[in-house]
């Protein structure tokens, strides 16, 4: 379970509903959305201003494609600090009960009773091609940044592993990992960078000594990475290979006992 996925980053947005499309922005700006399809994640060009309980966001893009259920806004974690709301980390406001808020476009405003979140970290597959028997839609991954050499520079040196990626299988979405601006600047990401799947969540064995494999021969950057997430050191003796990136991000974490 390591393959590699292309970074897609999306701002703060807002998907509407045709009718609320129509009430924010008028007639002729709904047809025209309507007219040019729902093409995935495209800023339409219209933007609104969100009113929470306690402060405002201007100029948040209104993106298709239109929902065909109910009005959905998606903010960061920062945005609900300064709305002064609390909204839940989901896939969509269907999933669980979600707060309301205001919007208003360049015609009207519009009060929600509900479908504020903030979403979750996602990887979308189209069905035909999610042929790992391991990855089913709806698990949830851990997933990393691919670390790339520039000369004597490193890109992606702070190491940050993603933990709640959900797997989401969709005809209509193109196929990679999306997350929000906020998450993506903490872990320097930028649009066409790479994550690799690192795995799934094991429950934790209890073990006494809480190392690692100690057979394994060939210790990769991976097992490292896996080491970081369940908190456990690798055990190094002289039989045992490690690759370049792997001793190097060890020794930064000081994950290897020798």
């Amino acid at each position: 379970m390591t393959g590699e996925y292309s970074v897609n980053i999306l701002p703060h947005r807002i998907h509407l509903t045709l009718d609320d499309c129509e009430t924010l922005f008028g007639s002729i700006e709904a047809d025209r959305i309507s007219e040019n399809g729902n093409r995935n994640f495209a800023d339409t060009g219209m933007k609104a201003v969100l009113t929470g309980p306690g402060g405002i966001i201007r100029d948040v893009p209104v993106f298709s494609p239109l929902s065909n259920s109910k009005t959905e806004v998606l903010i960061t974690i920062n945005d609900s600090k300064n709305l002064r709301l609390d909204p839940p980390v989901c896939t969509s406001s269907n999933d669980t009960t979600t707060p309301g808020i205001t919007i208003e476009g360049s015609k009207n405003k519009l009060s929600l009773s509900s479908g504020v979140f903030v979403p979750q970290r996602r990887i979308y597959l189209r069905p035909q091609r999610a042929v790992d028997p391991k990855l089913r839609e709806g698990d949830t991954v851990f997933a990393a940044p691919l670390m790339k050499n520039y000369g004597n520079n490193r890109s992606g040196t702070r190491v940050l592993i993603f933990g709640d990626v959900k797997v989401l299988y969709s005809n209509d979405i193109t196929s990679g990992f999306y997350i929000d601006e906020e998450e993506a600047a903490a872990a320097g990401l930028k649009d066409g960078d790479f994550i690799r799947i690192l795995g799934k969540p094991a429950t934790p064995e209890h073990r006494g000594d809480r190392y690692i494999n100690k057979k394994k021969r060939l210790v990769t950057e991976n097992d490292v990475r896996q080491a970081m997430m369940r908190g456990e050191k690798i055990m190094v003796e002289s039989w045992m290979l490690v690759t370049p990136a792997a001793r190097e991000l060890g020794n930064t974490h000081r994950i290897f006992t020798e």
